[in-house]
């Protein structure tokens, strides 16, 4: 496929999905939450580092020695970010599907946040994170442990792709990026893992979500698919 044929498949997508109202009422929404979100985590952030926690023993960390890999951690996930972000300018379905997921999984942390109070792993290297002046209040965060928010959101990522090739990468990306996150003692091990099944349960609320969208008109047009 050429360009031109690209850019008129994307146009023609963007048509149908912006025929559909209740589409741009759950974007508009799901935007706002996001941004909800995003105004109070600093705060939130910040409560978190204050309070007591308790560290669970981590065998599988007491082996592996602590290695800063900021640079890595980071080039990997902002990557995923830009790709999925890029892709849902192409397939309106696939951004739905990725945004709604993403506050799903949001909300996901801050509870399991709350009610599960950690302290750092032992040897933990703080990450080096560009955007911790807009998320974190320009402070080191080094409390939000469980679950990991870097695993989830390139679980979920990979999740949403739907091309063989794509979904390939993105898992080698994944794999590197919780192993990578491991190496660094930024989680314990069972932040790493819990991160996959509530990122899948996001995952399946965010196609409701999708299913709800659509479903009022898809007895009169055809609605667009993820892709």
């Amino acid at each position: 496929m050429n360009i031109s044929e690209q850019l008129w498949q994307t146009r023609r997508a963007w048509a149908a999905a912006l025929r559909y109202h209740r589409f741009l009422w759950v974007v508009g929404i799901f935007i706002s939450i996001l941004l909800l979100i995003g105004s109070g985590m600093p705060a939130f952030f910040n409560y978190l580092e204050q309070r007591p926690g308790w560290a669970p023993d981590d065998p599988l960390l007491g082996l592996i020695p602590a290695t800063g890999l900021s640079g890595p951690i980071f080039g990997l996930i902002y990557l995923l970010l830009a790709y999925i972000i890029m892709r849902g300018m192409v397939s309106p379905p696939l951004l739905l599907h990725f945004l709604a997921g993403y506050v799903f999984m949001m909300l996901a942390r801050i509870i399991t946040l709350t009610l599960v109070p950690l302290e750092p792993p032992v040897g933990l290297i703080p990450l080096i994170d560009p955007g911790a002046d807009l998320f974190y209040g320009g402070r080191n965060v080094t409390k939000d442990l469980f679950f990991s928010g870097h695993t989830a959101t390139a679980f979920l990522i990979y999740l949403c792709l739907q091309e063989r090739k794509e979904k390939a990468l993105a898992l080698g990306a994944l794999i590197a990026l919780a192993i990578m996150l491991l190496i660094q003692h930024i989680h314990y091990t069972i932040d790493v893992i819990a991160a996959f099944p509530i990122t899948y349960v996001c995952h399946k609320l965010s196609r409701q979500v999708a299913a709800f969208t659509w479903a009022s008109h898809s007895r009169r047009a055809e609605a667009p698919v993820d892709r």
